[in-house]
């Protein structure tokens, strides 16, 4: 029989580990305790360690050289060097006092000897989680060696304050060995600054405990070695998410979002739905039009099967179709596969309950935890005929397009409109013109020719010159751009000019209030939104209230203030009446029947509200240091709101940007500010 790559590297590793325990055991029973002339019991080993140790460190080497050739992948050396330090010093001071073969037989350089080895080696995918068992039973056995210890004191000479001097050095140390490699077995250089910073401060300073430590106190040394045990305890993750960002999972597709990363978060998605009354043990899965969309359905697929659940793939449909049909279809989730306006290259998972809610901070930080841990990873995946089932089905875009018609006034129809579409060679490129063409619009499509690489590609809604060009072209009383996956929209006038979003948000909050249709007399925007939204509003004795940017913060405020209308000043635009998330094709319809039932032209509508000048600039930096730590930021701040500047600097969730946000009525003044503001954060953040 030809044992896997994978059950060798356990088998061997678990034969080094139970070597090194039966060192430490040989070490504990074979000596005896002698009274010293500095008045404190010492313990004197009465022998070698019978080759324990040179055995095991012989394993780790014949390891190190079974996965030389993955290893040397990696780009470690600095890790490596790191590692090799405190072996070197040991070393140094070992020969410098003329005992040079406790570097191989002693018991104080065991540690340092192998740390190098075993991060090398926890450094390898198939034996990072056996590295980390390890980690924990030498932990254990030697905290359990430490109470030996302290119970064969008290048997030999008696119970007495001497006992607080007795030798726990060694188990300190090979505890301190325990943190070193879960920590570094567990490093992922995709983590953000912040954890691999905190990460490198808590394998430094065990270093720094293992070396320097000198109290001969068995009590002091069982603490610190129990408090070893919790720091590689700590649950690292909940405090910094390294996966979701403000709206989902996002990234580079093939990168931090690969096939691996998709079915191991499908997995511990799956785990976390599993813990809710299941309606049918299924889960919908939708996706946009990128290429990347095949791998990561697939590994998607793949992972919620494995842990039991029954997937229903239904293709390129919108994101808000996904929120819809996961509530309307009694699926236990939906999941949907878009980087929404990214380009092609980046793709992402968003993540929905039963009921079609996007997941709080709280959800995700759960999925997160269980991304994150092996163990429950793998005893959750099923077998045999409990391993779930795929299906691809292809009738449920009638199920939305019926919801989306729904929405517009049964009294009105778009029968003499012309419109012209633009689709962004997104998810919505079957769905959108069929809305339309059957609401009586004379539909103009462009953009809907997906080939899986042309999504957003200068077009939709980040790229409305080509529609604005069109409408006028055409002479069209009304232009519609969607996004990759037609949750936001941007309207263009029959004049071709691109309407703001806050405008937007204004006038259709204002036609609700005269219709009486508006829950709560309040509207929810974001902090991006503009000031000059929040004039209009008052004027119509509407509320403003701002949630963080993102539509799903924007939802949770109209929940807990018992508003029906919210959206970002990006094209987010939420109707909770008739969708779960800003869904940009119910936003189109109900902005074209505020144009009808108003009479007027689009022009004029949006003209009723003028945004106050505003500068938003994403600045590229090195590190994200706390807002509140940069010094000289709250007087920055408190400078430009004493000259009517209002003021907004925040992180980007997904990248290494900040976003840096400056609106007044002087434009002149708000760009000689910028130009400040952009070099103190290049200073601060930049080094």
């Amino acid at each position: 029989m030809v044992l896997s790559r994978n059950k060798v590297n356990a088998v061997l590793l678990y034969m080094a580990v139970f070597l090194f325990l039966i060192r430490m055991l040989l070490y504990s029973v074979s000596g005896s305790w002698v009274f010293s002339y500095e008045n404190f019991y010492s313990y004197q080993a009465g022998g070698r360690n019978l080759g324990t140790t040179p055995a095991s460190v012989g394993i780790l080497f014949i390891l190190l050289l079974y996965n030389a050739r993955f290893l040397l992948r990696r780009k470690d050396i600095f890790w490596v060097l790191l590692c090799i330090l405190p072996f070197a010093f040991w070393s140094i001071l070992e020969y410098g006092n003329g005992e040079g073969i406790n570097v191989w037989f002693g018991s104080v350089p065991t540690t340092p000897c192998i740390l190098p080895l075993f991060f090398l080696l926890g450094r390898e995918e198939s034996l990072s989680k056996h590295f980390k068992k390890a980690a924990l039973i030498l932990t254990a056995g030697y905290l359990l060696l430490s109470l030996y210890s302290a119970l064969d004191f008290y048997l030999s000479v008696g119970w007495g304050n001497r006992i607080l001097y007795m030798p726990g050095k060694t188990s300190l140390s090979m505890g301190m060995l325990a943190l070193w490699v879960y920590l570094f077995s567990d490093l992922d250089k995709k983590e953000s600054n912040e954890e691999v910073g905190l990460k490198i401060g808590l394998i430094l300073l065990a270093l720094l405990c293992s070396i320097l430590i000198v109290s001969r106190s068995w009590i002091i040394q069982s603490l610190l070695l129990f408090t070893a045990y919790l720091i590689i305890s700590l649950d690292l993750k909940g405090k910094i998410m390294k996966l979701f960002g403000t709206d989902g999972v996002r990234g580079k597709a093939g990168e931090k979002l690969s096939a691996v990363t998709s079915m191991r978060l499908a997995m511990a998605a799956g785990i976390y739905f599993r813990q809710f009354a299941s309606h049918t043990n299924t889960i919908l899965l939708g996706k946009d039009t990128r290429r990347s969309g095949y791998m990561i359905e697939t590994a998607i697929v793949a992972g919620l099967t494995a842990v039991g659940y029954n997937v229903r793939q239904i293709g390129p449909m919108p994101t808000p179709a996904i929120a819809f049909l996961t509530e309307d279809m009694r699926c236990d989730a939906g999941i949907m596969i878009s980087a929404s306006h990214n380009p092609y290259y980046d793709n992402g998972i968003k993540f929905f309950d039963s009921e079609g809610n996007k997941l709080g901070e709280e959800a995700e930080a759960q999925i997160e935890k269980i991304y994150f841990d092996d163990a429950l990873i793998e005893r959750s995946q099923k077998q045999m005929l409990e391993i779930g089932a795929a299906k691809r089905i292809d009738d449920v875009i009638g199920r939305y397009i019926v919801q989306i018609k729904n929405s517009f006034p049964k009294n009105l129809s778009l029968h003499g409109l012309r419109v012209v579409l633009d689709v962004a060679n997104g998810a919505a490129y079957r769905v959108a013109p069929t809305i339309f063409s059957e609401l009586g619009a004379e539909t103009i499509v462009i953009n809907d020719e997906p080939n899986g690489s042309n999504i957003n590609l200068n077009c939709g809604a980040l790229y409305p010159q080509n529609l604005a060009s069109e409408v006028v072209r055409l002479r069209a009383d009304l232009g519609f751009a969607l996004d990759g996956d037609a949750d936001r929209l941007v309207v263009v006038d029959e004049c071709g000019e691109v309407a703001n979003g806050d405008s937007l948000l204004g006038v259709m909050a204002a036609f609700l209030q005269e219709n009486k249709a508006l829950k709560g007399g309040a509207v929810v925007a974001t902090v991006m939104s503009n000031a000059a939204l929040e004039d209009y509003l008052k004027s119509h004795k509407i509320k403003l209230l701002r949630a963080n940017v993102g539509d799903k913060y924007v939802l949770e405020k109209m929940k807990e203030n018992g508003t029906n209308f919210g959206g970002e000043q990006s094209g987010h635009i939420i109707f909770s009446d008739y969708a779960k998330t800003g869904d940009g094709l119910v936003a189109a319809l109900q902005f074209a029947a505020l144009v009808l039932k108003k009479g007027k032209k689009a022009s004029e509508i949006l003209s009723e509200i003028k945004p106050y000048p505003q500068i938003l600039l994403n600045l590229k930096i090195t590190e994200k240091k706390p807002l509140e730590s940069i010094a000289g930021l709250k007087e920055l701040e408190a400078s430009l709101a004493k000259e009517g500047i209002r003021s907004l600097f925040r992180y980007s969730g997904t990248e290494n940007l900040i976003r840096l946000l400056l609106e007044g009525k002087c434009a002149d003044a708000l760009k000689t500010r910028m130009d400040e503001v952009e070099k103190f954060f290049l200073k601060a953040l930049n080094g």
